[in-house]
């Protein structure tokens, strides 16, 4: 079997404990490494629990990878690397037939019995987020599920055959430019619920022991067996996802049982502990490489956005970390501009635009405040004309409408019946 990750520089310390507790408990498995940067620092050429690590860069998936990485933040990007890092072990180790990915926060505590087997059957192995329904159930959930998805990226397995090298190249068509963390994507993870519609021989993974983490560990009690192993619902615990093991994974505990919160205590407390034995050279602190242009300006994130939605797909944008984030503020002069002259000029027209939209601002605020004048003017005069209609109403009527309005009323006075029909009516009496 092989084990893949994807990761950057400030995630290598996780990648080095997960590749660590996987060859402990599977001396035979392969460990690459995918690394998401320019760079590969020399820890982890000579960490010996990798048996390979390679930069995403170099596989050339994508016909400019310059134009593929700019569109992401770091988070977004280690996602984007799953599939390309599966597709990569897929040709390059013709002879291995078992390949899972695994997220660099993941610990490996037992060997992945249950998955050996599911091979013999299965092409794609996917584990969900929970594997019952809430009780009681919260309506709002369903939103939370339509978001987040139903499985989990962070483990799949995939056995070397037709259905599994179409879903990996499907992957990473929809991640080319789909991959984001916004509204409408949870990265990477949106598209993986699709997978059992599509492809063929696809196994939902329910067992409690495999990608336990804090949105599932309500579901799933804790128990130590007499060798002090972990046990999830009675069954092995096989790979624990640390996912914000600082934060949600503390929080979320609070309202268990206290012999629940003092397993999931020691299970942190061990992960944080192996954590920081690795991270000796303070990997964790490396910037991201692709976080800034060649000229050390850190990318902003609406320079991103604007890059996505403009510029991803532009024949004339072939490396847009030679930009600026000036550049994409004043992106409508691109095509007056050759890349040069937006280079140098870009601040300048930034300022001048600057200036431009705070003018209208101002603008804008001087009108409406006018126009709130107005108003407030036109609305008096309309309850001034109100009242003195309602005043003119209110005058005495003359004497001698008043008297004809008075014999009008006698002569059509009379007694209130029965009609035929059963209707009332009024019969005159006048003269």
């Amino acid at each position: 079997m092989i084990i893949v990750t994807a990761t950057s520089s400030g995630h290598l310390p996780r990648a080095m404990v997960m590749a660590k507790s996987a060859k402990t408990h599977m001396p035979d498995c392969k460990v690459i490494v995918g690394l998401m940067e320019r760079h590969i620092p020399s820890e982890a050429f000579s960490y010996p629990y990798f048996d390979e690590i390679v930069l995403f860069q170099d596989l050339h998936f994508f016909p400019n990878f310059n134009k593929f990485i700019f569109q992401y933040s770091v988070v977004e990007a280690g996602g984007a690397g799953k599939a390309q890092i599966l597709k990569y072990a897929f040709e390059k180790y013709t002879e291995e037939e078992q390949f899972v990915y695994l997220d660099t926060d993941m610990k490996v505590l037992g060997p992945f019995a249950e998955i050996f087997d599911l091979f013999r059957h299965y092409s794609i192995i996917l584990t969900p987020h929970l594997i019952h329904s809430p009780d009681p159930f919260d309506p709002g959930y369903l939103k939370t599920v339509k978001y987040y998805g139903i499985n989990n990226a962070g483990f799949i397995g995939v056995k070397r055959d037709n259905s599994s090298a179409g879903f990996i190249d499907w992957w990473i068509r929809r991640i080319e430019h789909d991959g984001y963390l916004n509204d409408e994507h949870f990265g990477d993870q949106t598209w993986i619920d699709l997978v059992p519609s599509y492809f063929d021989r696809v196994h939902i993974l329910r067992h409690p022991g495999y990608n336990f983490a804090f949105w599932n560990y309500h579901q799933r009690t804790l128990s130590l067996d007499e060798e002090q192993h972990f046990l999830a619902e009675g069954l092995p615990l096989r790979c624990v996802h640390f996912s914000c093991y600082n934060t949600l994974y503390m929080s979320s505990m609070h309202y268990l049982p206290e012999r629940q919160q003092q397993l999931l205590m020691q299970l942190r407390d061990e992960y944080e502990a192996e954590l920081n034995e690795e991270d000796k050279a303070m990997l964790h602190g490396l910037e991201w490489s692709y976080n800034c242009f060649y000229d050390g300006t850190t990318i902003e994130r609406e320079s991103k956005k604007v890059y996505r939605t403009r510029y991803f797909n532009d024949p004339a944008i072939d490396d847009p970390f030679a930009l600026s984030n000036d550049f994409f503020k004043t992106s409508d002069e691109l095509d007056e501009e050759p890349h040069e002259e937006a280079l140098a000029d870009g601040q300048q027209a930034s300022r001048t635009a600057g200036a431009k939209r705070r003018a209208a601002r101002k603008t804008r605020r001087v009108r409406a405040k006018k126009a709130k004048k107005l108003r407030s003017a036109a609305k008096s005069v309309k309850t001034a004309k109100r009242r003195k209609t309602l005043k003119k109403s209110k005058r005495t009527v003359p004497r001698k409408k008043l008297q004809a309005n008075r014999k009008t009323r006698r002569r059509t006075a009379g007694r209130v019946s029965l009609n035929a029909r059963g209707m009332w009516e009024s019969k005159v009496s006048g003269g």
